[in-house]
Protein backbone atom coordinates (compact mmCIF):
# COMPACT_ATOMS: atom_id res chain seq x y z
CA UNK A 1 0.00 0.00 0.00
CA UNK A 2 2.67 2.42 0.69
CA UNK A 3 4.64 1.60 -2.08
CA UNK A 4 1.41 2.54 -4.36
CA UNK A 5 0.82 5.95 -2.80
CA UNK A 6 4.94 6.40 -3.38
CA UNK A 7 4.46 5.62 -7.09
CA UNK A 8 1.67 7.86 -8.21
CA UNK A 9 2.08 10.30 -10.82
CA UNK A 10 1.54 13.60 -8.25
CA UNK A 11 4.24 12.28 -6.39
CA UNK A 12 7.08 12.85 -8.56
CA UNK A 13 5.75 16.22 -8.97
CA UNK A 14 5.97 16.81 -5.16
CA UNK A 15 9.49 15.49 -5.66
CA UNK A 16 10.72 17.88 -7.76
CA UNK A 17 8.68 21.07 -6.01
CA UNK A 18 10.85 19.75 -2.79
CA UNK A 19 14.25 19.61 -5.07
CA UNK A 20 13.33 23.22 -6.12
CA UNK A 21 12.58 24.96 -2.47
CA UNK A 22 15.42 23.19 -1.45
CA UNK A 23 17.53 25.08 -4.08
CA UNK A 24 15.84 28.45 -3.54
CA UNK A 25 16.29 27.94 0.19
CA UNK A 26 20.35 27.58 -0.24
CA UNK A 27 20.43 30.23 -2.78
CA UNK A 28 18.52 32.72 -0.34
CA UNK A 29 20.69 31.29 2.49
CA UNK A 30 23.82 32.60 0.22
CA UNK A 31 22.37 35.59 -0.42
CA UNK A 32 21.62 36.50 3.08
CA UNK A 33 25.33 35.26 3.93
CA UNK A 34 26.54 36.93 0.96
CA UNK A 35 25.09 40.05 2.65
CA UNK A 36 25.91 39.50 5.97
CA UNK A 37 29.50 39.16 5.23
CA UNK A 38 29.50 42.41 3.54
CA UNK A 39 27.97 44.41 6.44
CA UNK A 40 30.59 42.85 8.87
CA UNK A 41 33.90 43.25 6.71
CA UNK A 42 32.39 47.49 6.53
CA UNK A 43 32.60 46.82 10.86
CA UNK A 44 35.96 45.78 10.42
CA UNK A 45 37.36 48.73 8.02
CA UNK A 46 35.38 51.17 10.67
CA UNK A 47 37.21 49.67 13.34
CA UNK A 48 40.40 49.49 11.71
CA UNK A 49 40.28 53.65 10.72
CA UNK A 50 39.85 53.97 14.19
CA UNK A 51 42.32 51.69 15.31
CA UNK A 52 44.21 53.95 12.85
CA UNK A 53 43.47 57.21 14.10
CA UNK A 54 43.90 56.40 17.86
CA UNK A 55 47.32 54.67 16.95
CA UNK A 56 48.17 58.63 15.09
CA UNK A 57 46.78 60.31 18.33
CA UNK A 58 48.81 58.02 20.55
CA UNK A 59 51.96 58.81 18.67
CA UNK A 60 51.03 62.82 18.84
CA UNK A 61 50.61 61.98 22.29
CA UNK A 62 53.74 60.29 22.82
CA UNK A 63 55.37 62.98 21.65
CA UNK A 64 53.66 65.64 23.48
CA UNK A 65 54.55 63.81 26.54
CA UNK A 66 58.13 63.70 25.88
CA UNK A 67 58.13 67.31 25.32
CA UNK A 68 56.72 68.26 29.04
CA UNK A 69 58.74 65.68 30.62
CA UNK A 70 61.75 67.14 29.13
CA UNK A 71 60.58 70.79 30.33
CA UNK A 72 59.42 69.73 33.86
CA UNK A 73 63.39 68.14 34.15
CA UNK A 74 64.63 71.46 32.66
CA UNK A 75 62.10 73.35 35.38
CA UNK A 76 62.85 71.10 38.07
CA UNK A 77 67.12 71.60 37.74
CA UNK A 78 66.37 75.55 37.59
CA UNK A 79 64.29 75.49 40.94
CA UNK A 80 67.45 73.06 42.48
CA UNK A 81 69.64 75.24 41.30
CA UNK A 82 67.88 78.38 42.49
CA UNK A 83 67.60 76.66 45.57
CA UNK A 84 70.81 75.67 46.53
CA UNK A 85 71.70 79.36 45.53
CA UNK A 86 69.17 80.50 48.08
CA UNK A 87 70.48 78.30 51.15
CA UNK A 88 74.26 79.27 49.97
CA UNK A 89 72.87 83.02 50.54
CA UNK A 90 70.93 81.53 53.75
CA UNK A 91 74.45 80.09 55.04
CA UNK A 92 76.74 82.81 53.62
CA UNK A 93 74.49 85.40 55.58
CA UNK A 94 74.53 83.46 58.66
CA UNK A 95 78.19 83.36 58.71
CA UNK A 96 78.16 87.06 57.92
CA UNK A 97 75.74 87.52 61.51
CA UNK A 98 77.45 85.27 63.38
CA UNK A 99 81.14 87.10 62.48
CA UNK A 100 79.97 90.48 63.30
CA UNK A 101 78.68 89.79 66.38
CA UNK A 102 81.46 87.57 67.49
CA UNK A 103 84.28 90.59 66.43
Amino acid sequence: MIMADHLRPWKQVQREFHVIEREKLKAAEQAALEKRKGDVQNQINDIDSKIKLAEQGAAQRTADLNRLEKELKTVLARNEKLDTERRFKKGTNWIVCAASTTA
